[in-house]
């Protein structure tokens, strides 16, 4: 999951904390941080400048003398570039910069002149019109807006931010979000969290005048609809381009900007259907039919059966479910009314769609981690504010929708002492409540001794005593917990394993002897089997993957012979003859 410090700055506020020290506070609670990204690395030393005089150089035919001012001094500067003129605002590189592109800039004479900088193109700050449009031209970017004279040009551009690489587990996909990772980060740092605006204004139609809803499999959880009237398609604001850019999502045009906007912010996946396109006004979600084709959104056709779980209207398929959109039912510029799509869609059946047509999406990724049914109206009425604010179209009174799962809290009820015994660690009741209720859990403690709560429903990996001893922990701190020694002996004696001491012997024995243990891919290639010669080998007991990664990672491996052969070979085509191996 990347993560925007600017965008997470909306939720709570973490201007004044280093990102080193955040991410190191995001490990200790769990979330481990894989990287962190300076996005304007490289442009420390480029600011908006001015050419106040453009001369020919008076040894050079080809170079000409700009006389520039940074805001903060002015600087003398040589170009052979053709398209630049007085009076315009450029990037301006000045001594010690050390670009993008990798050139490092420093005060020089040329041609018996002194340049104390350059002037950048997009090339050479690595930049394309997705970033900043007119990057792409041939010649220095020429800066089409006013911008103060010496701002940095990584403020200008949008890259004035921190990207964290955030590994987020498959138990926690409320946390594949900027939203979730902001509600985690602001129980680490106790801070407020701040809560995403999803007000907006309705019109006089009413939304079920316009579209239907029927859920056909048990492959849709819950699937909600809203219809946006009077639509107007056109470039998104600046804030929503630089920030999908920030997490790596190219900008395209207000309506899907605003769904993958959602996407990253909420982590509910979204899609925008043209209504006009719909026949008979109907959505239905059911199971695709054997053979069934679709043309996606990338202008492939695929091929379905019942295994695949489709959005379609009374003829047509309009989506493959969680995947991607049909062709036929997309947004374009002539789009004049949409329908959002809002769903929760079974996990498990959009892995497989997915995988098996080898087609995949963001979409589907967030899917296939899992997206709460919570998340669908909380992501639905972020895009109807969205569209509401910015002024892209009026939006119809209400939401169809239809659900076949109760969405509400769950209750459960602990004794605290088991909760401290597990964790091995005395924890104050009012230290217990004060986590969990920050952790949006609401605690009630009976006699000093209960503890019972209330999980939001967005919050469905905590079931048992062991999965809320977790929460108080990662957040209490677990360099709290005293080290303790175990009764190995006492341990042994009631698990004694005859088997599993025999091979701990065997490995202790080789290793001694100067042996190393390898624990290499349980997938081989059938070619390398073959090899080997094995008289009681039969093809026919081979099991293929169906899906595999590389013909050589295709069939599961019936001996570990062949796995330790290309070991060695890899090792002896690499010059290491010395080998002594083994595998358990």
């Amino acid at each position: 999951m990347k993560l925007s410090l600017k965008w997470l700055n909306d939720f709570v506020d973490v201007k004044d904390v280093k990102p080193e020290e955040l991410a190191e506070k995001m490990t200790n609670a769990g979330f481990e941080v894989e990287s962190i990204e300076y996005k304007s690395k490289g442009m420390e030393r480029v600011f908006v400048g001015e050419i106040l005089k453009l001369e020919k150089h008076p040894n050079a035919d080809r170079l000409q003398v700009c006389s520039i001012d940074v805001g903060f001094e002015k600087v003398q500067i040589l170009t052979a570039a053709t398209n630049v003129f007085e009076g315009a605002l450029i990037p301006v590189a000045l001594d010690g910069a050390d670009l993008p592109c990798g050139v490092l800039i420093k005060t020089s004479k040329m041609r018996g002149l002194e340049s104390q900088g350059m002037l950048c193109s997009g090339q050479e700050l690595k930049i394309d019109n997705s970033v900043y449009d007119g990057a792409e031209i041939d010649g220095i970017m020429i800066l089409h807006e006013d911008y103060k004279l010496g701002t940095p040009i990584a403020e200008v551009l949008g890259l004035d931010d921190v990207v964290l690489d955030v590994t987020v587990l498959s138990n926690r996909p409320d946390c594949n979000s900027v939203l979730g990772l902001a509600r985690e980060i602001s129980v680490i740092l106790n801070r407020e969290l701040t809560l995403p605006a999803l007000d907006y204004v309705e019109s006089d139609r009413k939304c079920e005048d316009y579209i239907d809803v029927d859920i056909n499999t048990d492959r849709c959880l819950r699937y909600m609809a809203s219809v946006v009237t009077d639509l107007k398609i056109c470039e998104s604001p600046k804030y929503i381009k630089q920030r999908l850019n920030a997490v790596g999502i190219r900008s395209i045009n207000n309506i899907v900007d605003i769904t993958n906007y959602v996407l990253m912010e909420i982590g509910q996946p979204m899609h925008s259907f043209d209504y006009d396109k719909i026949d008979d006004k109907v959505i239905e979600i059911r199971n695709a039919k054997n053979n069934e084709k679709v043309l996606a959104l990338n202008m492939e056709e695929y091929e379905l059966d019942t295994k695949d779980t489709v959005i379609a209207d009374s003829h047509k398929i309009l989506a493959i479910a969680g995947v991607m959109g049909g062709f036929n039912s997309g947004i374009n510029s002539m789009s004049k009314n949409l329908v959002f799509e809002s769903a929760t869609f079974v996990k498990g059946g959009v892995r497989a769609t997915s995988r098996k047509l080898g087609l995949s999406s963001d979409s589907s990724n967030r899917y296939e981690k899992g997206v709460e049914p919570a998340f669908c109206e909380i992501g639905l009425k972020r895009a109807l504010h969205l569209i509401s604010s910015l002024g892209y179209g009026n939006i119809c009174k209400g939401i169809v929708e239809e659900t076949l799962i109760d969405i509400k809290p769950k209750r459960l009820s602990f004794d605290i002492k088991d909760i401290t015994k597990l964790l091995a660690v005395e924890i104050s009741n009012e230290e217990i409540t004060n986590i969990l209720e920050r952790l949006d859990i609401k605690v009630n403690i009976e006699n000093d001794s209960i503890l019972n709560i209330e999980v939001p429903a967005v919050r469905n990996d905590i079931a048992n005593i062991s999965d809320i001893a977790e929460e108080i922990i990662r957040i209490y701190g677990f360099d709290k917990v005293q080290s303790t020694l175990l009764n190995t002996t006492s341990y042994c004696k009631r698990n004694k394993n005859l088997k599993l001491d025999n091979i701990s012997l065997l490995k202790n024995k080789l290793v001694d002897c100067g042996f190393v243990e390898l624990n290499t891919f349980t997938l081989s290639n059938l070619d390398y089997v073959k090899k080997l010669n094995l008289s009681n080998f039969n093809r026919e007991e081979v099991i293929a993957i169906s899906n595999p990664l590389n013909e050589d990672l295709k069939y599961m491996r019936t001996n570990l012979a062949d796995s330790l052969l290309n070991v060695i070979q890899y090792n002896e085509r690499h010059g290491n003859k010395n080998l002594q191996i083994f595998e358990i």
